[in-house]
Formats: C-alpha cells, sequence, structure tokens
C-alpha cells in the first residue's frame, strides 16, 4: 500500500492534480493535491472544464498498466483542476507503468 501511496502523490505532483487514486487488486490509496506536497511541475491557473470526444468530464484522466505476466492491473485516476489532455494521459501511463512494476518486484 505504500506504493500506492507513493503512486498517488507522485500523480498528484506531476500533474498539479487536485485528486488522485492509485488501486492494485483490492488495495487502494487516494491523495488530495494539498497532501501530495509541492508541485513538481508548474502549471497554470484553472483553465476550465472541458470534455471528451465521448462527452465525459476531461478533467478525469486515467491509466492501467499490467506487467508481463500479471494479470493485475494497477490503475491511477487524477482528477484535475483544469481539462486534461493527451499529455497529461501520456504522463500518468508512465507513472502506472512504473508503479505497476514496482509492485510486482515487491510481490
Amino acid at each position: 500500500e505504500d506504493v500506492l501511496h507513493e503512486t498517488a502523490a507522485l500523480a498528484c505532483r506531476a500533474l498539479d492534480a487536485v485528486s488522485a487514486v492509485a488501486t492494485w487488486g483490492g488495495a487502494s490509496a487516494e491523495v488530495s493535491g494539498e497532501a501530495a506536497g509541492p508541485s513538481a511541475v508548474g502549471v497554470s491557473a484553472v483553465v476550465g472544464v472541458g470534455t471528451d470526444a465521448t462527452g465525459a468530464d476531461a478533467r478525469l484522466v486515467t491509466a492501467t498498466a499490467t506487467t508481463r505476466g500479471s494479470s493485475e492491473a494497477l490503475g491511477v485516476t487524477t482528477t484535475l483542476a483544469r481539462a486534461g489532455g493527451e499529455d497529461e494521459a501520456r504522463l500518468l501511463r508512465l507513472i502506472a507503468m512504473s508503479a505497476a512494476q514496482a509492485v510486482e518486484r515487491l510481490r
């Protein structure tokens, strides 16, 4: 669960998110942006709320990752203060992939 907490905190800091949740199997950890500490990436103030191509709220960015040979997926969902885009999705996928590998090594 420490890895999940650190994953959620990293996602909050990297994307300057309002909150993040990391899940693996039946375990989860949630972190709010204020609890994650100072942002490692400078971003502008709130830009606004948009929707993606399906009409879903674009402030939610989700990524999942599995390691080779594992049937469990590690998921990370962030809530942004502004509309997200492909850059945020790529960064979150990288965080999820790294965390999935860390969890697999600890098993």
